[in-house]
């Protein structure tokens, strides 16, 4: 617990669930840094940490990354150094390339680089993943995600209006599709060929809806992203032999519908009810589990490049 904490950028997320539940598990030694220092100086306040500089912050033995999607690459790369470890709180980085760099000097450095995806976490993610290592349904043909809610929580910088990268894709839709890159296990696939076949947005970016339809291999996707209607918040997975829906939030169930046979739905055993277990599970993985390749930046890439292509479509 004398491991000193770092925060670089520290928004709603970073005060909501991840300063309460590294109080909670005993650390204390947590500093701040945030570019608007009215921000630094309310968290320090409120929450008793210590303000920081930003040579005093990337200096720390874990600092977490929590700054809006477009800069994170030249933070990223400034921050890896022998011994550190570094959190980047989603999205990671959306160009394969940039991804590439930073995993090859944080391996060269002994560094260890996370990235904090959330989900994979989620008890119906899991078990999605679990039982389609266990049965096989044959090759996957297809697959509908959709995740949209009534945007209604207040960032501290505004970014969703105001950054270009601040659009729903990197922000939700990042989440929705590592959650189905991971449910699927294509996470460490060494090739992938990505044809967009249509890309509508309701506006320039930052879009806060949209439509991707693409040929990922062999496996055509659609996901619908948005902000404004409540969707279904699943994923639909049609192989030749099953169709699996998995949750994309906290639900702990999947459905099975196979093409000879009855529907059932599985339960997983392991339940979180809510998004702050979740986060103290997700550090727990992330500071003290020896084995980190669940949040292993290695297994992001697939994902940088996925985002990139669908960002420049």
């Amino acid at each position: 617990m004398n491991r000193r904490i770092a925060f670089i950028g520290a928004g709603t997320i970073i005060e909501m669930f991840y300063i309460p539940q590294l109080k909670g598990m005993g650390f204390r030694n947590i500093w701040v840094f945030d570019s608007n220092n009215e921000r630094t100086q309310y968290l320090c306040k409120t929450y008793k940490l210590h303000a920081g500089t930003f040579e005093q912050c990337a200096a720390a033995d874990v600092v977490i990354v929590g700054i809006p999607p477009g800069k994170k690459f030249e933070l990223l790369y400034s921050l890896i150094a022998p011994g550190k470890t570094i959190i980047c709180e989603k999205p990671f980085v959306h160009h394969a390339g940039e991804a590439q760099q930073l995993i090859n000097k944080a391996t060269l450095a002994g560094c260890t680089l996370l990235v904090a995806h959330i989900r994979r976490l989620f008890g119906g993610i899991q078990l999605a993943r679990q039982h389609l290592m266990n049965k096989n349904y044959g090759t996957l043909l297809k697959a509908e995600i959709f995740e949209g809610n009534r945007f209604s929580y207040k960032t501290q910088s505004n970014y969703i209006s105001t950054n270009p990268f601040g659009g729903v894709l990197l922000d939700t839709g990042s989440h929705a599709l590592d959650a189905f890159l991971f449910v699927s296990n294509m996470t460490s696939v060494n090739e992938f060929q990505l044809r967009i076949m249509q890309s509508d947005h309701d506006k320039n970016e930052p879009s806060h809806e949209v439509k991707y339809r693409f040929k990922l291999n062999d496996t055509e996707v659609f996901i619908h992203l948005s902000r404004y209607d409540a969707l279904s918040n699943k994923m639909n997975l049609y192989f030749e032999k099953a169709v699996i829906e998995v949750p994309l939030l906290l639900k702990p169930s999947i459905r099975v519908t196979p093409v000879l046979g009855q529907r059932q739905v599985l339960t997983s055993g392991k339940c979180l009810n809510y998004m702050s277990e979740a986060f103290r599970l997700q550090l727990y993985y992330m500071l003290f589990k020896k084995d980190k390749q669940l949040f292993d930046a290695r297994s992001f890439l697939n994902l940088s490049g996925i985002l990139q292509q669908l960002y420049n479509a």
